[in-house]
């Protein structure tokens, strides 16, 4: 039983999470089929790209999120409040697995992966996980970015900034920057844009430039940039 999917703007990944906790994976593409000088049809071509046991108890993800660089795979799930399961392939080829979880008292609202080898999760305390994928899962930062729960996630175009959108409306950018006097990595809110209005419900991001838009709960869509 399939019982969260995902489809990714850069690369036309594909996954579903199944209800014992696998993570199937697929690149769904599109190519045009040309004749007489024009666009006569559309080709779906599927690739398999693996069945992976995300969560070792078994449990369902129901937020997911999937990518690939090179090589590289990156997919990230949600399976339970709290409980967040990463599954990667790392530089070296080696298969990771790592549950990690946010603190007692809150729970995930959104979950994204990106192809630098990152996963975020926001939550319902308006903050934002953010950990690096290496040999092991490393938390690297914490940020605020409401104080209303976190409803959606997107990276942009290069994916090292991420854009989170809020129950209140809100919408900032995010990104790791040289910060404090000794210079060390850490989050920071590159942007603040107008309020959507209403929650965020949906976020996605141009594969072209730096152009985004946000979808919210009263059905509007509003088309930003990123500078």
């Amino acid at each position: 039983t399939v019982v969260a999917s995902s489809r990714s703007m850069f690369g036309d990944f594909v996954a579903a999470s199944t209800a014992d906790g696998r993570a199937v994976l697929l690149q769904v593409r599109f190519l045009p089929v040309h004749g007489d000088g024009a666009v006569a049809s559309v080709k779906i071509d599927v690739r398999e790209r693996g069945v992976v046991a995300l969560d070792p108890g078994g449990r369902a993800a129901e937020r997911l999120s999937y990518l690939e660089e090179g090589d590289q795979k990156f997919v990230v799930g949600q399976v339970s409040a709290r409980d967040v399961a990463l599954w990667w392939i790392d530089e070296s080829g080696a298969e990771r697995r790592e549950v990690v979880q946010v603190p007692d008292g809150q729970a995930v609202k959104a979950v994204r992966v990106g192809r630098t080898g990152t996963a975020i999760a926001g939550t319902d305390g308006g903050k934002v996980f953010h950990w690096l994928l290496g040999e092991s899962a490393t938390l690297t930062d914490v940020s605020l970015v409401s104080s209303t729960p976190v409803t959606a996630l997107e990276y942009m175009i290069g994916n090292n900034t991420f854009i989170a959108g809020t129950r209140d409306g809100t919408v900032s950018a995010w990104f790791r920057a040289p910060a404090g006097a000794d210079g060390d990595l850490a989050m920071v809110r590159a942007s603040e844009f107008e309020s959507q209005g209403s929650p965020v419900t949906a976020i996605a991001a141009s594969t072209r430039d730096r152009t985004f838009a946000t979808a919210g709960s009263d059905g509007h869509v509003l088309l930003r940039h990123q500078t």
